[in-house]
């Protein structure tokens, strides 16, 4: 997650500044009205990656509510037609396809297997998502913490393996990846 939000702030603006805070500046300067000109396409990214670290916390504050036995009873209601409390998930044509609630939701509470399948497959696809939306800038200025981003995409998308070919090994002279800054910007503000 520290790597999603360090690159977040990140996308700010083109123009290249020194030191570890340079996109937070930029992020402040483009707030106070300051002149910073901000790259559209970088934001659009910055807030992608933004939203899938709340929506992140959104699902682990779900599975802890859903883990809870007092929620249970909230959801009894029988609909006519049903012998058991439904839900929907709805279909693309529109359709709702209904399932049996208090089963699924008594899943979350006791299979600790399920819980970590939510968790990898929210981690893995937001990986994907944002690799996926760099890859159509570049990865912009290549920093090392996108390009991390750029290596840790392609270890999920080929079965949680890191394949460095000679092109990888290439590329990973030529742009660095690491997250060294955000380790130093977490830890400087705790």
């Amino acid at each position: 997650m520290e790597v999603l939000h360090f690159a977040t702030r990140r996308f700010a603006s083109d123009n290249q500044l020194s030191g570890q805070f340079r996109a937070s500046a930029h992020l402040s300067a483009i707030i106070r009205g300051t002149g910073v000109k901000a790259n559209p396409s970088a934001l659009r990214v910055a807030g992608l990656t933004q939203r899938l670290v709340g929506e992140y916390y959104s699902l682990a504050a779900a599975i802890e509510v859903a883990k809870d036995p007092r929620v249970k009873p909230l959801f009894s209601d029988i609909s006519p037609g049903q012998i058991v409390p439904v839900s929907f998930v709805s279909r693309k044509d529109g359709t709702q396809y209904p399932y049996h609630f208090h089963y699924y939701l008594d899943q979350v509470r006791t299979n600790s297997e399920m819980v970590s399948d939510f968790e990898k497959t929210w981690l893995t696809g937001s990986l994907l998502a944002i690799g996926d939306e760099l890859k159509r800038y570049h990865y912009f200025d290549r920093a090392p913490e996108l390009e991390l981003i750029y290596h840790l995409r392609n270890g999920v998308a080929h079965g949680n393996k890191f394949q460095f070919d000679n092109k990888s090994l290439n590329r990973l002279r030529k742009y660095p990846a690491h997250n060294k800054m955000t380790q130093s910007c977490s830890t400087s503000t705790r």
